[in-house]
């Protein structure tokens, strides 16, 4: 698995396929890093719940509703600057939420990170599809793959930096300068992001017509729903489970951490495995089968 993973960061895109991961490597170490910071943080800023459940809410409302015109725009020959930009305002905010002293603050900083991930993020991931039409299955396992490590050390990235006396703060405005690496990058390898299928111009008007065009159809709500799906099983589930273990299991912030680099390292493991079992098995084959296997278990 790692040989041809080797393979593939080594060949003729493979300093792009770098920055792809890269790109999605920061963002769900970013993801770690919060869901087991959390606790840490509403001790030190004195936030409810309620407070809680906007700071994860709010953002995501307000990413929802210009995401797509983010998508739209995407898709033309400014995908590069528009991905340097999100990355810009991702590394921004990350550096605000470490500088945050209070509630309104951390939620300014945070409906800065949530579209600026829309558009690094998801952006450098189609790119990273369009490069190799053909392994799209598989570049989207290493997608995954990659993420998933980014989710593991997330846990541990914080538990290493209380060890040694920093605290949440520190590890942010880490994350905030490992994104600015990345649009750095992201700006040295802009070419990467042209293909032939992208309209010279951002077509806003156009691009909302196709939108709504294809999303009458049944197979795309059905796909948008399962996405949905999935992410309640496994982001939003994940975001609450240091909470759980400390507020209503009773354990310390150790052992709530522990359990979030469990959970996340299982999904490592199934990642890891997929790569190999796709060049096997068809991903659709796959995923029919795993969804069934999770509704069961949920």
């Amino acid at each position: 698995m790692l040989t041809r993973l080797s393979r593939a960061l080594l060949g003729r895109a493979g300093a792009f396929a770098a920055l792809a991961l890269f790109i999605e490597f920061v963002d769900e170490l970013v993801d770690g890093v919060s869901r087991v910071a959390i606790p840490l943080m509403r001790d030190d800023l004195s936030l409810s719940y309620e407070q809680i459940g906007l700071l994860y809410g709010l953002p995501s409302i307000f990413a929802a509703l210009i995401e797509p015109f983010i998508g739209i725009a995407g898709d033309s020959k400014r995908r590069a600057m528009i991905v340097v930009i999100g990355a810009m305002a991702y590394a921004l905010g990350l550096l605000l939420i470490g500088a945050s002293w209070g509630f309104l603050p951390l939620l300014l900083a945070t409906m800065i990170c949530f579209p600026g991930s829309g558009a690094s993020v998801n952006l450098a991931q189609a790119s990273l599809m369009d490069i190799d039409p053909e392994k799209r299955e598989q570049n989207m396992a290493r997608w995954a793959l990659s993420g998933s490590v980014g989710n593991l050390i997330g846990p541990i990235l914080v538990g290493a930096a209380v060890l040694i006396g920093l605290g949440w703060r520190e590890v942010h405005f880490g994350l905030g300068l490992a994104m600015a690496g990345a649009a750095v990058w992201a700006w040295r390898m802009r070419r990467w992001f042209l293909h032939d299928h992208q309209s010279e111009q951002i077509d806003l008007i156009g691009g909302v017509k196709t939108v709504i065009h294809h999303i009458r159809r049944g197979a795309v709500i059905r796909w948008l729903l399962l996405l949905e799906a999935s992410d309640l099983m496994l982001d939003i589930f994940r975001g609450f489970m240091a909470l759980y273990f400390i507020d209503v299991v009773r354990t310390d912030e150790a052992t709530a951490g522990i359990s979030l680099i469990i959970f996340t390292g299982v999904g490592l493991v199934g990642d890891a495995l997929l790569i190999p079992l796709l060049e096997r098995v068809r991903g659709l084959t796959y995923l029919r089968w795993s969804a069934a296997a999770a509704l069961i278990i949920y």
